[in-house]
């Protein structure tokens, strides 16, 4: 499917496992001006958002203060593509990967900011990477934290591409 979401808030949402805020599986996303804030798993991944094997776009995304019990407090890649442009993900907190997680996927960021998230018990405070592709342009990770390794990005059997990083 190819749902398309434009000024749309997804705000103080709770999910057992996965995609606290949203959860698209297998699918074709389109995200415009889509804030996901305040949203929460409990037991698993992607507090705000989860995309499994998907292939999403999106401009001016919000992922904001969003929790996740295990990893990718902001947003979880788990397979597929995700290219976002202006996307600010920002507060989020995870054990792992408190901003982004990108597992066996490809993310492609331009213009986007990366702040003030946490890894409260691991690795990747802003962006953790695992066995995945990510291009980074006109980008800024800055003021993440991680317990352990990487505060701003943490990368695992993955490759980095980036210019104009702030």
């Amino acid at each position: 499917s190819s749902p398309t979401l434009t000024d749309v808030t997804i705000h103080a949402n709770v999910a057992g496992t996965l995609g606290g805020g949203a959860y698209a599986e297998d699918s074709t996303p389109i995200l415009d001006g889509v804030e996901l804030a305040g949203n929460e798993t409990l037991f698993g991944d992607g507090g705000g958002l989860h995309l499994d094997n998907c292939q999403t776009t999106g401009s001016g995304v919000r992922i904001l203060d969003n929790r996740a019990e295990n990893a990718a407090g902001g947003m979880m890649v788990f397979g597929g593509v995700a290219t976002l442009t202006e996307a600010e993900i920002r507060g989020n907190v995870s054990i792992e990967g408190g901003g982004v997680y990108v597992s066996s996927g490809e993310l492609l960021l331009t213009h986007s900011h990366i702040s003030d998230n946490v890894a409260a018990w691991s690795n990747g405070g802003g962006l953790m990477v695992a066995s995945s592709d990510v291009t980074l342009e006109s980008c800024a990770l800055e003021d993440n934290l991680a317990s352990d390794h990487g505060g701003g990005a943490h990368l695992v059997e993955s490759r980095v591409a980036g210019r104009q990083l702030l």
